[in-house]
């Protein structure tokens, strides 16, 4: 039997290949006819495709024609018996092809069929069955009641969360991520309507199948992986625009079967509205919750530091009006706080950045503290001031190192994770190419994975392996669980599609979040990500480190920061000097230059590195730089001054490894707030 794909591709490189890759390792008696329609990319999708998949149909369109537009194209140049719509971020197990396709031959009263389609996370993707929009089915839907009553017959009507997933059923409209239909339906029912640019285009068309006297099938014994929503996340704001166009041209479309479409026209744009609104609230959802907890804590902070202060100092109590009263203070503050947590992008990428969060608040109380002293309407008192900062500083740095450690406990489940940022990982594939993927992962400066160990159906010898060794398949779900392992990275080389499938499914709802690497490249790919772990390209970069601003900014807080832990840890400096408890080591500086650092003698590393306090402090080291090297080595060529930490201190790589990645990387994007998040993260470890 004859099946030809279709697939749709729009700037997903990386996942249109994971998706090809999928599409040729089919099992089963069948002959394939691929076609792919590029809607004008601008990545490497035309010449990937032109170089490592010479056999698919290739057809490049001179803009982006929209996905019916695209699928008409297809279906013109199609010669299979059966046609096949696959999104191009989808990935198909080796029987889902042919188990689709003999299912409409055996039944030939159908005319559409899906399959189960699943998040990169194993759950069950919604959009896989579906209930026609109707206005009773879709209001529970646009009012969150299907989450809250999702085995409810009338609330779970749209996505049928009521009918058990794993059940072949009839259904109104299935998932346009991978729906097979006979050219024979194409010949009855027609194109796709191409007045749906975006969205909408499949569940037309199940309409139209359905008005012809045929049925459409979800059937779930076979699944696939959908990432979904890759190839529109460059252009968010216009895919959610042309969602709401093509929900709002569906119900017009159709009007005529409306009796009071009149009344209902405005129920769809009010519903419509709402959809857009909190729409946007999820969209910035991070955002929201992060500025609401933060302003929370500076009010909280504000009156605590009042409640501290007045009733010791002034003998005044506190009450909720005299709090008020103080509002230019206050919203002197939270103004503040928030302009510069803006200036410092904390709430876009950023949100979880504990050291980013401590800069904005210092700043923010040298901001609030000028306004006070200058302006005699903020006069209020300064040590109420000088608490609240210290008390919201505390805690907003608190909660976000909070978020870290329930992460990397297997707690909660982020979408997005910030530099820096370490979590837990497995690696699935053949024992020395998981080492080598480990070795990559642990020399990429923008990558801070650790491997605990890898599984693998073949067993490493004893004397080679780098890494724990946990055992066949069947061990993941035990080892997941008893390491808090956060990312399981899978070499899809290693295994069949199926096999991946059947174990994301297992681990469903266990807060995993699953990556694959393809064969023969180095690249993590996962939801909404694609991350190059075989090296940074340096080509038209900026040097900020070299740039006179962030000299001057580095050297100020080096000097400040180890002035003050030199009085702190003055009783050391004192005993170990008196008695001439002291040595001294020559290490290797940039410009292939020696210093020598003076070190305690103690067992304990923290004390013994006492003295290089002064070295900073003069400026022939600082906190955050490269690698201390004996000058007893060979030369290692840094770059830039020895650190007490830095990048490559906190992955333990070998300097000669250091030099041309982290090093560059760091000079790449070196600035006050990166040197802090990096001695935070050596200090918490987390």
């Amino acid at each position: 039997m004859k099946i030809s794909v279709i697939i749709i591709s729009y700037n997903v490189c990386e996942y249109l290949r994971q998706c090809l890759n999928s599409v040729f390792n089919y099992a089963g008696d069948i002959t394939l006819d691929v076609i792919v329609i590029d809607n004008h990319s601008v990545d490497n999708s035309v010449n990937m495709i032109q170089q490592e998949f010479p056999q698919v149909q290739l057809v490049c369109n001179e803009n982006n024609a929209g996905f019916s537009k695209g699928v008409n194209q297809g279906i013109k140049l199609a010669v299979g018996r059966y046609i096949c719509l696959l999104n191009p971020d989808c990935v198909i197990k080796t029987d889902t092809l042919y188990l689709l396709a003999a299912y409409l031959d055996r039944r030939p009263d159908v005319g559409i069929v899906g399959c189960k389609v699943l998040n990169s996370d194993g759950t069950l993707q919604l959009a896989s069955r579906r209930s026609f929009p109707k206005l009773v089915v879709a209001l529970p839907r646009l009012l969150g009641l299907h989450k809250i009553f999702p085995k409810n017959r009338v609330f779970g009507k749209y996505n049928l969360t009521h009918i058990d997933d794993n059940l072949i059923q009839d259904v109104d409209a299935i998932s346009g991520s991978c729906m097979m239909l006979s050219k024979k339906i194409v010949d009855r029912v027609g194109s796709f309507d191409e007045r749906f640019f975006l969205y909408f285009e499949d569940t037309d068309y199940c309409y139209r199948v359905k008005k012809n006297g045929f049925r459409v099938v979800y059937n779930p014994n076979t699944q696939i992986i959908h990432y979904k929503g890759e190839s529109t996340k460059y252009s968010h704001s216009f895919s959610t625009e042309a969602f709401h166009q093509s929900a709002y041209r569906f119900f017009e479309k159709y009007s005529h079967e409306f009796r009071w479409w009149h009344v209902y026209k405005w129920l769809v744009l009010l519903a419509i509205v709402f959809r857009k609104f909190t729409g946007y609230l999820l969209t910035h959802r991070t955002t929201i919750i992060s500025w609401g907890i933060d302003s929370t804590i500076i009010l909280a902070a504000f009156y605590g530091s009042m409640v501290l202060w007045y009733p010791y100092h002034f003998k005044i109590p506190v009450t909720l009006n005299f709090a008020v009263e103080h509002w230019r203070l206050w919203l002197t503050y939270l103004f503040s706080w928030h302009a510069i947590a803006i200036w410092f992008s904390l709430y876009k990428k950023n949100n979880l950045s504990y050291g980013r969060s401590l800069v904005v608040s210092s700043i923010s109380f040298i901001v609030v503290a000028t306004i006070t002293y200058f302006i005699s309407i903020f006069a209020y008192s300064r040590m109420v001031l000088l608490i609240t900062f210290i008390i919201s500083a505390f805690f907003q740095a608190l909660w976000r190192i909070m978020i870290h450690v329930l992460y990397r406990k297997q707690r909660i489940k982020l979408s997005h994770i910030p530099p820096l940022f370490t979590r837990n990982a497995i690696i699935l594939g053949h024992p020395e190419k998981a080492e080598n993927i480990s070795d990559l992962l642990n020399q990429s400066p923008t990558l801070f994975y650790h491997v605990v160990g890898i599984i693998s159906d073949i067993k490493p010898a004893v004397d080679k392996a780098k890494l724990t060794y946990f055992g066949p398949l069947s061990q993941l779900a035990f080892q997941v669980k008893h390491h808090d392992i956060n990312e399981i990275i899978i070499l899809e080389e290693s295994y069949s599609v199926s096999d991946i499938i059947e174990q994301i499914q297992s681990l469903s709802g266990m807060n995993i979040v699953f990556k694959f690497i393809p064969d023969g490249h180095h690249y993590l790919i996962g939801k909404g990500v694609v991350d190059n772990i075989g090296g940074i390209p340096l080509v038209d970069i900026e040097f900020p480190l070299f740039d006179r601003l962030h000299l001057v900014a580095k050297r100020i807080f080096d000097f400040l920061l180890s002035s003050i832990l030199i009085f702190m840890t003055a009783p050391f400096h004192l005993w170990y000097g008196a008695l001439r408890k002291i040595t001294k080591k020559t290490v290797w500086a940039s410009g292939h230059k020696s210093i020598v650092l003076v070190e305690f003698k103690s067992e304990i590393s923290l004390i013994r590195k006492l003295p290089y306090l002064f070295s900073i402090l003069s400026g022939d080291i600082s906190f955050v730089g490269s690698q201390v090297v004996d000058y007893t080595l060979p030369d290692p060529g840094v770059l830039i001054k020895p650190g007490i930490t830095g990048l490559s201190q906190l992955k333990s790589v070998p300097i000669r490894d250091a030099n041309a990645t982290f090093e560059q990387y760091y000079i790449q994007n070196q600035n006050l707030i990166f040197d802090l998040e990096i001695l935070l993260k050596s200090i918490l470890r987390i």
